[in-house]
């Protein structure tokens, strides 16, 4: 038996989560059905076959309402992806965080196909702004999948089945002591050096409000704590970008990304 899935992740971190799913979801189908995916991936999800209609990077730069110069594309897309669903009459929809872009497809599907199943994996923050989404989603998501354990509370309040499944990277490794000391090795910080990682974000919009404020505090810690090592970790596809805010400022910050070579500033 064949069950056709059209899956959506529109941003790396989406990937992530879709990669993990689609592992998941072909063990626990393993001699039961062969699962076919298709729909938006990046480099995770089509490494375990997901065929990807549209080029990844043309959502992962920025959230959906900030793609002014591109909105038009991205509706364009939209409507012709929502078809293309109706058309190939997928047995399941996942949509994968991104609400503003992808529920909008699962919602035109839905309303031409209303017998497919669909799921949105990862809880818009209903729960802290915008609660009416809640009860829209239920007209359109048949269930959610959480990585917070009290957002089902709000889910299944606004009429939509969900369970909390937890965040995937829990199960990843940790660091083993020798994996850290060759880290520290290779980016020449002393064993005993203190460390400070930032996490800036996989968009570009969160890049632009939140880098100045990242800067600035960071030069206030290291008044108090000449001593910090700051490490930035950022996803590749705007490593670049942040690359360019570090270069306006004299602060001592490593970059990494991915396995690429660590930029200094």
């Amino acid at each position: 038996m064949i069950l056709k899935v059209l899956i959506i992740a529109a941003e790396p971190s989406g990937d992530k989560l879709g990669a993990n799913l689609i592992d998941g979801l072909n063990a626990e189908m393993k001699g039961k059905a062969q699962l076919v995916f298709q729909g938006i991936g990046g480099p995770l999800m089509k490494s375990r076959g997901v065929i990807s209609l549209y080029s990844f990077n043309e959502f992962s730069l920025m959230g959906f309402f900030e793609l002014l110069p591109k909105v038009i594309k991205i509706l364009r897309i939209i409507v012709r992806l929502s078809n293309y669903a109706v058309a190939w009459k997928p047995d399941l929809i996942i949509t994968i965080d991104s609400p503003d872009f992808s529920l909008r497809i699962s919602k035109k599907v839905k309303k031409k196909f209303p017998s497919v199943k669909t799921i949105h994996y990862v809880v818009p923050s209903v729960w802290a702004w915008r609660s009416y989404r809640a009860k829209n989603m239920a007209k359109y998501i048949d269930h959610v999948l959480a990585l917070l354990p009290f957002e089902p509370f709000y889910m299944k309040n606004a009429g939509m089945s969900c369970d909390f499944v937890g965040h995937p990277i829990v199960a990843e490794e940790m660091p083993t002591n020798q994996e850290i000391r060759l880290f520290r090795r290779s980016m020449g910080i002393d064993r005993e050096a203190p460390i400070v990682s930032i996490l800036p974000g996989s968009r570009k919009s969160e890049i632009v409000r939140m880098m100045p404020i990242y800067i600035r505090a960071l030069e206030l810690v290291l008044e108090q704590f000449p001593n910090l090592i700051l490490i930035i970790a950022s996803t590749s596809n705007v490593a670049g970008f942040v690359a360019k805010y570090l270069k306006k400022t004299n602060l001592p910050i490593i970059l990494i990304y991915e396995k690429n070579n660590p930029i200094d500033f």
